[in-house]
């Protein structure tokens, strides 16, 4: 099917950063007829500093064309115009058909139609042209069928045009033959021509524009040569590339012994297209198809240009491909939207920065941790001051260790809890009655569950401890429950609720 999008020259140019590069080599001895060049047809610019390439690479003389299928990712490098660093080498590449950011296409096909060519000669031209159209791809699309006098146009798509690719191969197919002798002059001017106005119209300056002519080398023309060669030049004044599927009439060895095929040869040659010669009785089809394969296919490049180093969002660059023992450069571009490295002098700046403020925290961390050392030792000392602890008993004091009550003559031992929410707790007892329970007014004050407001009481003497449980109150005596007064030793252990404590007595008490 043919594709016709008018829109793509806007797309290509609005996503990608068009360019077309291209340069030539100058032939080796030997390789008068021979020509090299690569053209970057776009490039993208991708994850801050990766470039994407859309690169054709053509080696072609005014015979034939090789395709230059066989490079691999060794055969390019892409250097900074400004940058001292070797050339940056590929990361990874691939090869399509038509699948890139597009670019409009603008085409002209001429073929010949004379009386002087058999019916089946005829036939199998326009056959290969409607195949042809099947599966191209253009969005400006003119053909046109022509001899040395005659000129007519049987299809004609512009952008403002709707498509009906069946319409135009059954046009072809169905032309007649134009009487006259072979020749081609003023269909190919008119199909330049067609191209030359749509260029005037404002296409834009990112356009594909070829010229693909299929005829014989008509060695009976010997007129209109001058105005060829005038057309020609048109051609190559848009931009356009010529390609010649060559019908071959004349013997091998004099193939370019005709004015026409000369003037025409050079035309393509200068247009850096390519000819391609098969015997007159062949099939065009494959021919043409090389012609596409051409025009279509190119290679994917990507670099990661980290180490050029960018300290700008544009790069001038250049793109070298190495095959066959040349070396051909695209001549430099511009490629836009890379995320800049900051250069040395911000570098210096920031870290002069970042060096001033590590010390400010430094600074401020240190005198909080100053702030509350000092302090931390200052109440340290003030509670130390304040805070005694009897070595004897280890009762805390508020003022001096006279005041500690295990001294008083009347306080004949401790409790301490050795286990429960008042763990550590130590409570004097004195000669008389201690109560105990978690009433306020209690003299060994206990909390927690199971601890009645009064739960029980020590009666002390100076010979005997008694301990009385109150009614209904639960509690056991070194593991024995206690419902019945019971005499208590010094190391006596008792259980009530969840405290556990331990009796002790003064020695001789």
């Amino acid at each position: 099917m043919i594709c016709f999008r008018h829109v793509s020259t806007f797309l290509a140019c609005t996503f990608l950063g068009c360019s077309l590069a291209r340069a030539q080599v100058t032939p080796a001895a030997g390789e008068e007829k021979l020509k090299r060049s690569v053209v970057v047809r776009a490039h993208e610019v991708f994850d801050k500093r990766k470039l994407r390439l859309f690169v054709v690479v053509d080696e072609a003389d005014t015979e034939g064309r090789y395709l230059l299928n066989t490079l691999d990712a060794r055969s390019f490098r892409l250097s900074g115009k400004d940058s001292e660093d070797a050339p940056v080498e590929v990361v990874s590449l691939s090869t399509i058909v038509t699948k890139s950011p597009p670019v409009q296409r603008e085409t002209a096909i001429i073929f010949e139609s004379s009386a002087e060519l058999t019916q089946q000669q005829s036939d199998g031209i326009r056959k290969a042209v409607a195949s042809f159209l099947g599966g191209y791809r253009s969005d400006v699309l003119s053909v046109r069928m022509g001899n040395e006098e005659n000129s007519s146009r049987l299809a004609w798509i512009s952008p403002s045009q709707s498509e009906n690719p069946r319409a135009i191969q059954r046009s072809v197919l169905d032309s007649p033959v134009l009487a006259g002798a072979r020749g081609l002059t003023p269909a190919l001017c008119d199909g330049i021509r067609d191209l030359n106005v749509i260029d005037a119209q404002g296409t834009g300056p990112h356009v594909q524009r070829n010229v693909i002519v299929v005829s014989s080398d008509m060695p009976s023309e010997t007129k209109s040569f001058g105005e060829m060669a005038k057309c020609l030049s048109e051609a190559d004044d848009i931009g356009a590339r010529v390609f010649w599927v060559r019908l071959r009439s004349a013997p091998p060895g004099a193939e370019n012994s005709g004015k026409f095929a000369k003037t025409l040869s050079a035309g393509v040659f200068a247009s850096n297209g390519f000819t391609h010669s098969i015997p007159l009785s062949a099939d065009p089809l494959p021919a043409l198809n090389n012609v596409r394969s051409y025009l279509d296919d190119e290679y994917i490049l990507e670099f990661d240009l980290d180490r050029l180093k960018p300290y700008s969002d544009t790069i001038e660059l250049e793109l070298t491909a190495s095959y066959h023992g040349n070396i051909i450069k695209s001549g430099f571009f511009k490629a836009e939207g890379f995320t800049p490295y900051p250069s040395p002098e911000d570098i210096a700046r920031q870290a002069q920065i970042q060096d001033a403020s590590r010390r400010k925290e430094i600074f401020t961390v240190g005198l909080i941790v100053g702030i509350l050392s000092l302090t931390g030792i200052f109440f340290w000392f003030r509670l130390k001051k304040n805070v005694h602890v009897c070595q004897e008993c280890s009762f805390v004091v508020a003022r001096n260790f006279q005041d500690c009550p295990f001294r008083n003559p009347k306080c004949y031992g401790r409790l301490s809890v050795i286990h429960g929410p008042l763990l550590g707790k130590v409570f004097p007892l004195f000669s008389g009655e201690n109560t105990l329970g978690s009433r306020r007014s209690s003299m060994v004050r206990l909390r927690g569950r199971g601890v009645a407001a009064d739960h029980a009481k020590i009666v002390l003497s100076k010979r005997k401890a008694l301990y009385s449980p109150a009614k209904g109150s639960e509690c056991r005596i070194n593991g024995i429950a206690a419902i019945e007064p019971r005499l208590l030793g010094s190391g006596s252990v008792i259980r009530i609720g969840d405290c556990v404590c331990r009796v002790d007595f003064k020695e001789g008490e």
